[in-house]
């Protein structure tokens, strides 16, 4: 977990929410609510009033941090970007609003017209807040440099690791932490040329002067371990003297959290792996998961009714889908949605999902955008078919293609397939081989990084992508 707490959080992102956590408790704090009629509270109450003003300000704050992650107000695109940061900021408002009211009323009525919940303070609380959060974004993104955590970086190699290392620095470029300070070839007909803008700048037995000259924080390793133009001997001494040494793999993981394919190999998972799955991690995430899946499914009965009856109701057909789907160690199991499609949908053969599928129903539409379809895959993971959070279940006829075009496919049956997953928050739904393989570059990263704080960490992201990217297609 620590590894992606390191990928996911960087110092602008921790300084904010840090600064914002800490204003909206002592704002609210500041100005009290709710408050009692007459200024003073009746007993038994005036013992308490000390306490219930600090629960406020937790339940608030909390309220509001929970929306601003789901809204992505927290993300490194609203950090660096901040385009879409009013926009953000308002659905984030209302959220809170809509999850805030119900238990304020509760409790009102349940004191009785000794409370007043004071809205008055809330407003002024908010556009405080509001002001808060304008200036200091403007001050934090200003003093915090994420460049730090790399700094100037030099790499060593031109092959397709490194390109790819590259074009994820490249494409990135607001929210990389680092500099490129140019590479190195072991053939020296490259040197002059470039990589995506980033200057060959000269061969690798030139490194020593490079090191020195361009300040460099960070080496990134793009050649083989046997390569006979590697200077392994100053490459130690350059990791002795606190400068970083990195194998590209890794320095791909940190900066796009996905695994660069083209360097992958099983053997990751044994020597470049922060996998440590013992008994006791994998009876946790069980009890974890189950539980959450029971709570879900038991908060959701209403709403699964509801679904079933529209199903019902919008097109012919039954109300669940039963489809086979390939689960841990390639092992078939039978997936349950809520039918999102009509009836012969697929009665000339298996194909993948696209863009405004015409196969869709109006109400599957809406289900799907919700993901309110994938609800009775909980019973799935109560039956320990699947987990709550891993790699998609794909359908046989479907791996058995993947798994001939696209190298190492069969690596995400390492573990049990989920409702959700990294490659569901981080991209966007794939149907076709391409984009498959950027998603299988997520799902190995998910498994080499897997712990239970990584499975919160995901299922917080799956909240923020329904509510404000819309879910599958």
């Amino acid at each position: 977990m620590l590894s992606v707490v390191r990928h996911s959080l960087t110092p602008r992102i921790a300084a904010v929410a840090s600064a914002e956590v800490l204003a909206l408790n002592l704002l609210f704090w500041a100005l009290p609510f709710p408050r009692y009629l007459g200024g003073e509270a009746p007993e038994p109450l005036a013992q308490t009033s000390a306490l219930m003003a600090l629960g406020c300000a937790f339940f608030n704050t909390a309220v509001l941090q929970f929306s601003f992650w789901s809204f992505g107000l927290y993300a490194r695109d609203a950090l660096y970007g901040g385009g879409a940061l009013t926009r953000r900021l308002g659905l984030a408002l209302v959220f809170a609003l809509a999850l805030a009211a119900p238990p304020y009323l509760l409790f009102h009525f349940a004191i009785g017209e000794t409370l007043d919940l004071a809205p008055e303070r809330m407003v002024s609380v908010v556009l405080a807040f509001l002001a808060f959060v304008a200036l200091e974004r403007y001050c934090v993104l200003r003093l915090f440099n994420d460049r730090t955590r790399f700094g100037n970086v030099l790499i060593l190699g031109t092959s397709p690791s490194t390109l790819a290392a590259i074009r994820e620095t490249v494409e990135g470029q607001r929210g990389s932490p680092c500099r490129l300070a140019g590479v190195l070839s072991d053939d020296p007909a490259e040197v002059g040329g470039e990589i995506h803008g980033c200057e060959i700048a000269g061969i690798v037995a030139d490194i020593r002067d490079f090191v020195d000259y361009r300040r460099v924080n960070t080496i990134v390793i793009s050649l083989p371990r046997h390569n006979r133009h590697l200077p392994t001997d100053y490459l130690v001494r350059c990791k002795m003297a606190g400068i970083r040494v990195l194998y590209v793999g890794d320095f791909y993981e940190s900066i796009a959290r996905k695994v660069l394919l083209e360097d992958f190999s099983p053997l990751d998972f044994l020597y470049r792996s922060n996998l440590v799955m013992t008994r006791f991690r994998w009876l946790s995430k069980s009890v974890f998961e189950k539980s959450v899946a029971l709570v879900l499914l038991v908060t959701s009965l209403p709403l699964m009714a509801l679904a079933a009856v529209l199903v019902k109701l919008t097109s012919r057909g039954r109300v669940l889908y039963r489809q086979v789907r390939t689960g841990v160690s390639g092992r078939p199991f039978t997936l349950l949605k809520f039918r999102s499609m009509i009836t012969d949908a697929e009665k000339n053969g298996a194909r993948w999902a696209q863009q405004n599928d015409p196969r869709v129903t109006r109400w599957g539409r809406v289900m799907r955008r919700m993901r309110i379809d994938e609800l009775p895959q909980l019973f799935n993971v109560l039956r320990g078919d699947m987990s709550f959070v891993g790699p998609r279940p794909e359908r046989p006829e479907f791996v058995e293609q993947l798994e001939e075009e696209i190298p190492h496919y069969g690596q995400r049956h390492l573990v049990k397939p989920g409702i959700t997953g990294w490659a569901q928050v981080a991209f966007h739904y794939g149907s076709s081989i391409e984009e498959t393989a950027e998603k299988l570059r997520y799902d190995l990263y998910y498994i080499k990084h897997m712990s239970l704080g990584f499975d919160l960490l995901i299922i917080l992201n799956t909240i923020r992508t329904v509510l404000y990217n819309g879910g599958a297609r």
